[in-house]
Order: C-alpha cells, then sequence, then structure tokens
C-alpha cells in the first residue's frame, strides 16, 4: 500500500494513508522510525522519553533532525526513566510507564494509550509545506488530531472570549495587547501538548479533530504528556519549561496602580493616603513617562519631576511598601539608551525595539535598567508593550480580524524581526533577560515581573501577565474569568488584570471601548463594575487595580463611610486576612507545581457539569469563588433598576459539601442554588474538609502573623500545610524556611498540629492558633472569632485539639 502524495511548488503533504517500507531503531532515550514510499521520499519519527509520563515527537521529511535548540524546553537532564520498545503486526509501541506511544505501521501516525493501552489522542495525519524564512528553506506545518466525544479542551493562553472550553474555535496564535499565545493544550482525556513553535500559528477545531498550525518551522515538534488530572499535566510542563519561583510576600497582597502618576511628590503622597486611611497595601506601580521629554523608553528619570528617586523609593519603602516601574522594549532613536543599543547591533529592524534573540543585547538593556532604576532600590518590574512590536491601540494589530493577521504578518511583522520564526516569543525572551540579570546581582531580592505578553516556560523567569488594555463593561469583565483560567491551565501560574478595565471614556472611532461610562466614578453603574471586578480581583494570583481615564485608589470612589469604599476595604482586608493561606498556597507552586487559580476541572474531573462552567472557580483547595458578572443595581448613566433578584445561580460540584463563607451555611454538591449577590457581597463558598489559616487585620503583608485564626469546615478529612520564610529573599531555596502541617479527622473531630519543620532567621518560635469549628453559629465571613474558639499556644511541637 501506499503513501497518498500531493505536489503543489515543492509541497509535501502526509494523510492518513499507507507506507511501502518501514524501520526502526532503539535509541539511548527513545527510538526513530522511518518510512519509505515507492518515490522515494522519506518521513522520520524521532519518539523521546522525558518521565514516565512524557514523551516528544518529532517528525520531519528531511535527511536528518533540526538541531535547533529549544527555546522552552530547558530542563535538559532527562530522567533516567526505565522504557520498553515492542513491535507487533500492526505497531511499533514505545512504553514510558504511564504512557505509550503507538507507530502505526500502516499509516505511520500515533496513537497515545495510559499504560492499561486505552486510547487517549490520536494522530489523524500532518503536512509539512516547502517554504522559504530569512531566505532559508522552512516548512509550514501542520499536525491533525482526533478526540473523542465528549471531550473538553483547553489552554493556549489568554483569549478575550466568554467561554472557557477551545472546542469549535478558531484561535490565531499572536501575541497581540489583549491577547496572550502560551501554546499548551489540556484535556479532559488525561493529557496536554506543548507545541514547540514560535512562529504565527493557528488552532482549529472541527468537529471532532483538531489541528496545530505555524508558520516557520524546521520539523515538526510537539510533546505529549499524560496525567491522571490537571495538576500532573501542568507539574510535567514545569517539569520540561522550569519551576515557578517563589514571589516576595508583598506580591501577594494589594497593587494600586494608575495610568499615571506624574511626579515623585505624587506617588508618595498617594501611598501616604492608603496609610492615614487605613486601607490595606503592599505595592505601588509607576506606570510610564517618567524619563525624560521626547525620550520614549529611556530608562532614567525627569529629574524635573522626580528629583530624587533615591529619596522617592527610600519614603516608599519606609511606609512599608514597594514599588515597581514600567520598562518599555523600544526606546525612541537617539536616546542614550538607545543608541549604547544601536552601538552593538543590539536592536530588531526598526532601530527602536530591542534584540531579545542576541545575549549581549538582553545584558546590556538590564545593565541600563540596574544602573538606571534597581541601584535606587526598585523593587520589581512592569515590563509593558511587551509583544515586540506596536500592538497599542492605534495599531492594526490591536483590531485586525483574525482571518487578515496571517496576511499582515507576512509583510510588518517579518521586516521588523527580520524573521517569522521568533514572532510569538519576545516577551519570553525579555523577561528572561531581566531575570537573569537581577539573579546575577549582589542583591538577595526575589525578581518580580509583570508583562503584557507570555509565551511558554515564562514562570521560570519570575514572570506573571495581565491581560492588557481591556475595556470598562460587563461583557469583558465576563471574558475575563475564562481568560484567566485557560492560562493557568497551561502552567504559568500568575495572571491578573486591570480591574474594571483599562478605558472608561469613549474616544471616536475607537472600537474598544463604548463610553458606556462616561462620568467615570460620578456613574452609580461604573461603581457597580469596579466592585464586582475587584471582589473578583481580591481572589486572582495577583490583586491589583489599574486604568486610565480617572484615578483609580478607593477613595476617589466616595468617602469611607460611602458603601463603594467600605465593600472595596472588606474585600481588600479579606484579601490580607488570607495572606498565610495564598502564601502558603504559592510555596505549593513552587515546590510542587500547584495551581493557584483553577478551573473546576482540576478538582472536579469527574463531573461533567463543571466542563464549561465559565464563571466560578476554584482559588486553592478550600474556595469557590463565584463573581458576580451582570449588572443588578445600576445601568450606565446612573440608570436604577428596580427589578432584579439580588442572587445568582451557583452549581456547587458534586463530591463535595459546602458552605458559604459568609453565614456558615452548609449545602450538598450538585446542585445549582441562588446565592446572596448584594452590593457588598459576592458569593464564595468553602469545602467541606478545609482547613483555612486567616491572619489579623493587617496593613501591609508582612506586618504580623500573630495570632492565626485556623478555620476549620467540618464534614470530610482534612489537611493544609502552613508554610513561612523570610518573605523577600533567595534563602528559601537552600532550605531556609518552615512547614506547619494541620490535620483534620472528621470522624473523631480532632485537629492535629504536626512538628514544625524547618528553621529560618526570624522564625515566631511560640504562637497562638486559635481553632474554630465553622458552622452558622460563629462568626463567618472577614471577621475575627472571638466565641467558640480554642486557643493553642504552639512551640513546634506535635499537639491535638478535639471538639
Amino acid at each position: 500500500m501506499k503513501w497518498i502524495i500531493f505536489f503543489s511548488a515543492a509541497v509535501f503533504l502526509c494523510v492518513s494513508t499507507e507506507t511501502d517500507a518501514q524501520s526502526h531503531q532503539k535509541e539511548p532515550n527513545g527510538l526513530c522510525y522511518q518510512s519509505t514510499v515507492t518515490s522515494g521520499i522519506q518521513q522520520k519519527i524521532r519518539l523521546t522519553v522525558w518521565n514516565d509520563n512524557i514523551i516528544q515527537v518529532v517528525i520531519t521529511s528531511g535527511k536528518d533532525f533540526s538541531d535547533r535548540e529549544s527555546l522552552i524546553i530547558t530542563e535538559k537532564s532527562k530522567i533516567n526513566c526505565r522504557y520498553i520498545v515492542a513491535e507487533n503486526d500492526t505497531d511499533v509501541i514505545l512504553s514510558a510507564g504511564k504512557a505509550k506511544a503507538c507507530i502505526d505501521k500502516r499509516t505511520s501516525l500515533i496513537r497515545f494509550t495510559d499504560s492499561s493501552g486505552t486510547a487517549v489522542l490520536s494522530e489523524s495525519g500532518h503536512s509539512m509545506d516547502a517554504a522559504v524564512d530569512e531566505n532559508k528553506p522552512c516548512y509550514h506545518i501542520r499536525q491533525s488530531f482526533h478526540y473523542q466525544e465528549g471531550e473538553f479542551l483547553y489552554g493556549l493562553g489568554s483569549f478575550q472570549d466568554t467561554d472557557l472550553a477551545l472546542n469549535g474555535k478558531k484561535i490565531t496564535l499572536l501575541q497581540r495587547n489583549r491577547d496572550d499565545v502560551v501554546p499548551v493544550i489540556v484535556s479532559t482525556a488525561h493529557y496536554g501538548l506543548i507545541w514547540d513553535n514560535y512562529s504565527i500559528s493557528e488552532f482549529n477545531d472541527i468537529k471532532g479533530s483538531y489541528y496545530l498550525w505555524s508558520e516557520v518551522a524546521d520539523e515538526i515538534n510537539y510533546f505529549f504528556i499524560y496525567g491522571e488530572n490537571n495538576d500532573s499535566i501542568v507539574s510535567a510542563y514545569r517539569r520540561l519549561t522550569g519551576k515557578a519561583p517563589l514571589y516576595p510576600k508583598w506580591a501577594y497582597g494589594y497593587m494600586q496602580s494608575k495610568q499615571k502618576y506624574n511626579t515623585q511628590e505624587e506617588i508618595v503622597s498617594v501611598l501616604k493616603g492608603f496609610r492615614d486611611r487605613q486601607f490595606p497595601l503592599d505595592l505601588i506601580v509607576q506606570d510610564w513617562q517618567y524619563w525624560p521629554e521626547n525620550q520614549w523608553g529611556q530608562k532614567t528619570f525627569n529629574r524635573k519631576n522626580y528629583p530624587d528617586p533615591g529619596r522617592m523609593v527610600s519614603d516608599i519603602h519606609s511606609m512599608h511598601a514597594k514599588v515597581i516601574i514600567s520598562i518599555w522594549p523600544n526606546m525612541t532613536q537617539g536616546t542614550p539608551d538607545q543608541v549604547d543599543l544601536a552601538g552593538i547591533n543590539g536592536l530588531f529592524n526598526d532601530k527602536e525595539h530591542l534584540n531579545i534573540l542576541m545575549p549581549e543585547a538582553r545584558k546590556m538593556y538590564w545593565e541600563q535598567t540596574r544602573d538606571s532604576l534597581f541601584s535606587y532600590g526598585i523593587d520589581g518590574w512592569w515590563a509593558d508593550c511587551s509583544e515586540g512590536y506596536d500592538s497599542d491601540w492605534d495599531s492594526p494589530f490591536f483590531r485586525l480580524p483574525d482571518e487578515k493577521l496571517k496576511e499582515v504578518n507576512t509583510g510588518t511583522l517579518k521586516k521588523m524581526f527580520g524573521s517569522g520564526r521568533y514572532i510569538n516569543i519576545y516577551a519570553l525572551m525579555h523577561t528572561r533577560g531581566l531575570f537573569e540579570g537581577q539573579r546575577a546581582t549582589t542583591s538577595d531580592k526575589r525578581v518580580f515581573i509583570l508583562t503584557r505578553s507570555s509565551f511558554a516556560g515564562m514562570q521560570k523567569y519570575g514572570a506573571s501577565y495581565w491581560t492588557g488594555d481591556v475595556s470598562a463593561n460587563w461583557e469583558e469583565f465576563r471574558m475575563q474569568i475564562p481568560a484567566g483560567l485557560n492560562f493557568c491551565m497551561t502552567g504559568i501560574p500568575y495572571w491578573t488584570t486591570d480591574i474594571a478595565g483599562y478605558f472608561i471614556k469613549h474616544e471616536p472611532g475607537w472600537w474598544f471601548s463604548n463610553g458606556v461610562f462616561e462620568k467615570g466614578q460620578e456613574d452609580e453603574g461604573f461603581h457597580e463594575l469596579y466592585t464586582r471586578w475587584f471582589q473578583f480581583a481580591a481572589f486572582c494570583p495577583l490583586f491589583r487595580a489599574h486604568g486610565a481615564d480617572f484615578p483609580r485608589e478607593p477613595w476617589a470612589f466616595g468617602p469611607p463611610e460611602s458603601r463603594t469604599y467600605q465593600t472595596l476595604l472588606k474585600f481588600t482586608n479579606l484579601r490580607y486576612r488570607l495572606i498565610p493561606y495564598i502564601y502558603s498556597l504559592a510555596w505549593k507552586v513552587t515546590a510542587d507545581d500547584y495551581t493557584l487559580m483553577r478551573a473546576l476541572t482540576f478538582d472536579f474531573q469527574t463531573d461533567t457539569m463543571v466542563y464549561a462552567c465559565n464563571d466560578e472557580y476554584m482559588f486553592g483547595s478550600a474556595f469557590l469563588v463565584c463573581p458576580v458578572t451582570e449588572p443588578l443595581y445600576f445601568l450606565p448613566g446612573n440608570i436604577k433598576m428596580n427589578s432584579r433578584e439580588l442572587t445568582r445561580d451557583v452549581y456547587l460540584p458534586k463530591g463535595a459539601v459546602w458552605y458559604n463563607f459568609w453565614t456558615g451555611k452548609l449545602y450538598e454538591g450538585g446542585q445549582t442554588i441562588k446565592a446572596d449577590a448584594s452590593f457588598e457581597t459576592m458569593p464564595l463558598f468553602v469545602r467541606a474538609g478545609a482547613i483555612v489559616p486567616m491572619g489579623p487585620f493587617i496593613q501591609y503583608s508582612t506586618e504580623k502573623s500573630d495570632p492565626l485564626e485556623i478555620r476549620i469546615y467540618p464534614g470530610a478529612d482534612g489537611e493544609f500545610t502552613l508554610y513561612e520564610d523570610e518573605n523577600d529573599n533567595y534563602n528559601y531555596e537552600k532550605g531556609l524556611h518552615s512547614l506547619i502541617t494541620f490535620r483534620w479527622e472528621d470522624g473523631q473531630k480532632t485537629l492535629t498540629i504536626e512538628n514544625r519543620k524547618g528553621d529560618y532567621p526570624g522564625l515566631l518560635r511560640t504562637r497562638i492558633f486559635n481553632v474554630v469549628l465553622t458552622g452558622e453559629n460563629t462568626v463567618n465571613g472577614v471577621e475575627i472569632n472571638t466565641n467558640n474558639v480554642k486557643s493553642i499556644q504552639y512551640n513546634g511541637n506535635k499537639q491535638s485539639v478535639s471538639f
């Protein structure tokens, strides 16, 4: 039997056909399979075992496999994993423990199974079309897969869409202001895929079969990951692309930003306003145009508006806060930083953008940042406009329909980059340069980077992502939830958004703002949108306010006694009381490859009702978060709504019992209820068996951590490990931290606090744990329990308390 081969302008296409001859040979980490047709055209497949659940697939029609180094698969040391190569009448089989890859000898297509042989995913065809990039031969590649009936697909990054699942969608994978590419797919059928390609690409799902296409490649290259659950898939992804380092504790508190603070005096006085009002805050952000006039992107302060940057940072630090600053990879021609980089040919063809592919250019860019900003004590980096080209408001890429993107890409972007091969990895390499530069200094300050674009592997470089310049309307608010969940499912754990959108005002001819809240804070409808978005953001990995057109400080929404201000304060206080819970889970992200913002498929994989759930998620192991994404009080223009019921429907996943966080009322899972959604409340539920450590009311994350209230939600056994360290250095990498494990035995109604493990400078050796058995008769919500509390003085030794 023969392949069906199509020739057109040097195009080679392989579909589900049959081969004339095949052979294979075992290699040190897998096998190489070769098939040949009568015409002499060969296809080679290399299967490489990286772990007992990870198999790499490389397909080429060339004589040899490419030796081009991967920019995302950085953890090269393969685990010494046992594997077996076998052959029968129909297949060549590579068994890697938990996963198998079976090459069909008739078609040369691969079928992936679990260890028992149950089919998980099957190739349905692929193509390699001859092309040219940068005057060098390459291929347009396409790989197709069949997937199972009832299977749901997720991931690929963060896109402005109200649906979580990728099923039935066609998505152009190009970094843009509000869309972010991470070429990782996660499936409810227990697998993940990493597509190792950096050019403009496309995902398309058509009736049970989807494909991935890329414009520039040497070969087809992807990784199949088998996983019993989403957590194991994420762990395998980080096994290949790098662990996520732990952020400083301040990064998990409230971040205040706006476009923009204009002077040294303003930014310091705003921070003082938080402290005077006792509104908690950890970080204030200096946005763009702090640089000298007409020197866009220059990494130095305009001394007219910022006369003493060192004093500014010192004043901020003296109020127990941190400051990060916006840095841009594009610099106006003629500025000092641009001239220096141009002198080493360290810019792309537009003579403005940093050449992130050039190590010497990345090094110089960091040295400029170090000498002009980091030297003053700046605490982190806001890497704005990190797509690597003009993706802002007047750019055609901001508004261009997907079907036109590939056409435009062949012109504008290639001219600037000089090649189409690396268009999607600008932010990855930009953040790499910043991370490696800071880690090479004598400072032990943990790296924190917030960037507007992302790619697979970016978590390794201390980088987080926000969704760009979204607008202030309810539809875009609804889009943020699936955007964040899909992004975090790819394996990059830290994500955030501009609370209530970047844009409020309507500008004629600009499609991205509909002008519904022209009056800003004077519009009660905007108050409601801002409050709902703020409630949601308090349960995101990063909690950050930012926007243009109007101030975003809490007091801009009314006096302290106003309903909006009080609700913002309530949810900020709740975030800070949960810092012990959040920081402990952040450690789990670093140590155990955990995911903090969790689509419901992470924890309830057998409940098919959650597969298409777009507006609920788990925040860690305890909290079911249910944002209110529709107006219940006001329409834009201060139009009061009188007939809306102040509730929202909440689906409680089955397999668990749920407590209303605000009331302590208990509900069985597997049902939809109407939950209170009044202005001051966001529906929030806690899973039975949860142990939630809550700290005191504080003004910044490191103010104090004693006593801790330990809330137990009975109804199931539970466990939680409290993590603590020095808050902001890398001594945790040397083992300087402590772990205290709490175990709840529901049948015995007994909490056991295990022996403390570990030590570090500043460890609180004796402390108070106030243990509360939660229910309708206890204090719930944000307030501290004072009744029905069992107080334990803990000195590091094992103790138990029974109820």
